[in-house]
C-alpha cells in the first residue's frame, strides 16, 4: 500500500513576478491567479485570516483555476486569536460554510494561533 500521499508546492499568497506584459500571451488578459495556477498546483490564501471573504469571491477564484488545483485556507483570526480561545461556534460555521464556496478545490485548513499561546492560555 502506497502511503506517501501527494506533495503540492505553492506559495503563501499569489506570487508572480513582473507585470501582465511579462506573462505568456495566453495569460495577459486573465487574472494573476489564472497565470499562477499554470505554474503551481496550490496556494495559501492569507486574506481569510484577516476577514471572512464573500462566498462569491471564493467561487470566482475556484472557477479560474484547473480542476486539480487546491486552495489552502488560513482560519480567520476572529476564531484563532479570540481571548482565552473562547470560540463562538457560529463563527466556525460561518467560516466553514463560506469556504465551501471553493468546492472540490479545498486543500488544507491552516490554523495559526497567536505566539503568546501557552498551555495556560
Amino acid at each position: 500500500m502506497d502511503t506517501r500521499g501527494i506533495l503540492r508546492i505553492g506559495t503563501s499568497g499569489i506570487v508572480v513576478p513582473g507585470t501582465k506584459q511579462d506573462y505568456p500571451e495566453q495569460y495577459r488578459s486573465g487574472s494573476r491567479l489564472s497565470y499562477y495556477s499554470s505554474l503551481f498546483p496550490t496556494v495559501e490564501i492569507n486574506s481569510t485570516f484577516h476577514k471572512i471573504p464573500m462566498p462569491s469571491t471564493l467561487a470566482k477564484w475556484s472557477a479560474e483555476v484547473p480542476e486539480s488545483f487546491k486552495f489552502t485556507v488560513k482560519l480567520w483570526q476572529g476564531i484563532t486569536h479570540a481571548k482565552k480561545l473562547k470560540i463562538n461556534s457560529d463563527d466556525i460555521d460561518l467560516f466553514m460554510n463560506t469556504v465551501d464556496s471553493i468546492g472540490n478545490k479545498k486543500g488544507c485548513l491552516l490554523v495559526q494561533f497567536p505566539g503568546s499561546i501557552t498551555s495556560d492560555y
